[in-house]
């Protein structure tokens, strides 16, 4: 499932929810969002694609792409990395990690 979140800006809708790859790509292609969590065992895909594909954009949008996943060994976190993912977090979701991530410098 896709969460994003976003608010302060005028378009921004607050958290909305998405459920397959291709309503994520479209929420994300026109819309603004400061912050996608996004988990990598999609129904239809994985999350790296979505975020290759969000990544690939050129528009001037940049959001803060965080992987959500069940699996957090090395290799997991290093393929989140190479898919251009800024932070992998491990689910349960711990709200502190979430929050501290979201409070750092981008």
């Amino acid at each position: 499932m896709h969460r994003h979140l976003g608010h302060g800006h005028p378009r921004r809708k607050g958290p909305r929810s998405r459920t397959s790859e291709a309503d994520a790509l479209t929420a994300t292609a026109s819309d603004v969002f400061d912050v996608v969590l996004c988990d990598l065992g999609l129904p239809d895909t994985d999350g790296y694609t979505v975020s290759r594909t969000v990544r690939a954009r050129p528009h001037g949008t940049r959001p803060r792409l965080i992987a959500v996943s069940g699996f957090s060994q090395g290799t997991d976190r290093s393929l989140s990395r190479a898919a251009s993912f800024d932070a992998h977090l491990a689910v349960p979701l711990p709200l502190t990690d979430l929050l501290e991530f979201l409070e750092s410098p981008e």
